[in-house]
């Protein structure tokens, strides 16, 4: 089982490599099992993370005109 530093670290090299490369090294079965499960983990969260800015975004919006 990794531990949180192994996972800290292997994000940081993901984050370097960016999501191209990620995708095509994780598609290739590179990395050992451990750290491909990282690899598709970050990979989802690049995915993810324009669509909960703009929903955070449309609740603040939605907060503040509400409160006035």
């Amino acid at each position: 089982m990794a531990t949180w530093r192994e996972w800290r670290a292997w994000r940081r090299v993901f984050k370097s490599l960016g999501i191209r490369q990620v995708k095509e090294r994780e598609a290739r079965s590179i990395w050992h099992q451990e750290e491909q499960q990282a690899a598709r983990w970050w990979l989802r969260e690049q995915e993810l993370l324009p669509y909960v800015i703009t929903a955070l975004a449309t609740l603040i919006v939605g907060l503040i005109t509400w409160l006035r």
